[in-house]
């Protein structure tokens, strides 16, 4: 995808574009804001210094196939199809990182089906009727590396005993192996604040004959899809823009946001207040 070479990779296996297909409502979300507002539009606003000017939206899909492009796709099968020296443990879960002292030797994991419980100390475990509950081990031989995600990664190290002493010992877990308040902290979700219009456009200008599984939209899409292209082949997201209000708009809007933004944002001008996007799917998509 063309744009700028400071801020994007242009080789590499995971891949990004504007999807196989785009709705004509894009181009009006772009013209309506740079009518209204003067918000220019730009090739690419996705870096760390444009705002206040919308762009296409790019998506994590890839331009030849259509199909989405992800780390497992991207990193993992093509190894597993052509090396044999990695193993994949499906439908598992890890438990803890093991210790021998401060040394990570291994992981413990149980099945995933698994619900594992117990205030971090793993005491308990349900399962089925007649599943094998025990937790089974691997042990490292070089290094163990945890990429499980924001959310995963951070209950991946408290189970181990890593994180905040003082909320590692209230839940049982007295051998803390490094004290570390950070962790399992400061969580920030995305909140969202959907505003929906009820649009008058073509069939191909919203997911809505796709969702409702209209014969002839999905007919058609499935077969556009076999060249990577078609509604099959994007997430119905093709315009944004990323908003970083002016001082005047933020002393008129004033209260909690001023605070906030007195806090938080004001010294910073590269960041955004807000992302607003063009998503051109049924409420109940979502």
């Amino acid at each position: 995808m063309e744009g700028d070479d400071e801020t994007h990779g242009y080789e590499g296996p995971l891949h990004v574009s504007r999807g196989g297909s785009s709705s004509a409502l894009a181009e009006e979300f772009i013209e309506t804001a740079r009518t209204l507002f003067g918000w220019e539009s730009v090739v690419d606003s996705q870096d760390f210094k444009t705002l206040n000017r919308t762009s296409r939206w790019a998506k994590w899909i890839d331009p030849r196939t259509g199909k989405r492009s992800d780390a497992a796709y991207g990193y993992v099968h093509p190894i597993l199809d052509t090396q044999d020296s990695l193993h994949l443990l499906l439908e598992s879960k890890v438990v803890r990182v093991i210790f021998e002292g401060t040394k990570a030797v291994g992981v413990e994991y149980v099945k995933k089906s698994v619900l594992y419980s117990s205030r971090l100390t793993g005491s308990k475990l349900f399962a089925n009727e007649g599943e094998d509950v025990s937790p089974k081990t691997i042990r490292a031989r070089m290094l163990v590396v945890i990429s499980a995600g924001p959310l995963s990664s951070p209950l991946i190290l408290q189970r181990s005993a890593i994180g905040s002493e003082a909320s590692l010992i209230s839940v049982g877990l007295t051998n803390v192996i490094s004290d570390l308040p950070a962790v399992g902290e400061n969580f920030q979700d995305h909140p969202l604040l959907p505003t929906f219009f009820q649009v008058n456009t073509g069939p191909d200008d919203t997911s809505d004959d796709l969702v409702l599984g209209v014969n002839e939209t999905v007919e058609r899409a499935e077969k556009e899809f076999q060249h990577g292209r078609g509604p099959l082949a994007t997430n119905f997201v093709d315009a944004a823009i990323k908003l970083r209000p002016s001082k005047e708009e933020v002393s008129e809007i004033g209260g909690e946001f001023e605070r906030y933004w007195n806090e938080n944002l004001a010294g910073k001008p590269d960041k955004p207040a807000v992302l607003s996007a063009l998503a051109t799917v049924r409420p109940y998509a979502w």
